[in-house]
């Protein structure tokens, strides 16, 4: 599997990577390693050869750019989230939040029918793996 990635220098978070299959974004990470960034695509996609920026990663860089620098939403890049069960939930009901708007963990966790799982929402934030388009 052929895995792109951009590399995008900004001014407010520094260098941001992003990595993309053909179906869409895999991959935001907020920093300028990209063997660790490589490592943990590995770890997800075993075969993947890595390849330069392609269009899509390009864009989303552009999209991202923007967005941190007051622009719109990035809601509309298109991403691919992996199958890691109660994160994933937590994931795609963070997508449904309007821009904008905020939700507490509490919230979130009974967004996704799970009032008790406050923390476990906690620990699915901190693992997702496209911030920034999945806020």
């Amino acid at each position: 599997m052929n895995v792109h990635i951009t590399r995008l220098r900004t001014a407010l978070l520094g260098t941001i990577q992003i990595a993309g299959t053909h179906g869409g974004i895999v991959r935001v990470q907020l920093d300028d390693d990209g063997d660790r960034l490589r490592g943990d695509l590995l770890r997800q996609y075993p075969d993947a050869s890595f390849k330069r920026p392609s269009t899509m990663t390009v864009e989303a860089g552009r999209v991202i750019r923007g967005y941190l620098g007051g622009g719109s939403d990035p809601s509309g890049v298109p991403i691919v989230l992996p199958d890691a069960g109660f994160s994933t939930r937590v994931w795609r009901f963070l997508q449904r939040i309007p821009f904008g708007q905020v939700r507490t963990y509490g919230a979130v966790a009974r967004g996704v029918r799970s009032p008790r799982a406050v923390r476990a929402v906690g620990q699915a934030c901190g693992r997702n793996p496209v911030p920034l388009v999945v806020p």
